[in-house]
């Protein structure tokens, strides 16, 4: 258990450098985990119907 809440306490605080030069599976991950349901791009602005709001 403290091997994951460590984890998760290092993923938060690189959220940034991850999202701007990590994996694409990685970001898919993090993204995913803020808005639930699915992200739409229509060529030049992204949308989405909701968000995760334990995520503020």
């Amino acid at each position: 258990m403290a091997g994951k809440l460590e984890h998760s306490i290092n993923v938060i605080k690189n959220m940034p450098e991850i999202l701007s030069s990590g994996r694409v599976e990685h970001k898919i991950l993090i993204l995913g985990s803020m808005f639930p349901e699915k992200i739409e791009f229509d060529g030049e602005k992204y949308r989405t119907n909701s968000y995760n709001k334990k995520s503020e």
